[in-house]
């Protein structure tokens, strides 16, 4: 599970980085998707997970711009 979630962090910053904003609202969907079912497993802390999807919704917002 934290190894799934590491690779989605990964491909939403490969995707801000390359500058193509369609796959990064995607990787970005399904990394919050993989976060929140860490959460309901007992992986990681709900504020831990909150501030990962805060800072994965900045690197897209950013892109938008």
């Amino acid at each position: 599970m934290k190894t799934e979630l590491r690779t989605a962090s990964k491909k939403v910053r490969l995707a801000v980085e390359s500058g193509k904003a369609e796959e990064a609202k995607v990787a970005f969907q399904a990394a919050v998707s993989l976060i929140d079912q860490s959460v309901s497993k007992g992986v990681q802390n709900k504020k831990t997970a909150a501030r990962q999807k805060s800072h994965l919704q900045l690197l897209v917002n950013g892109l938008k711009k």
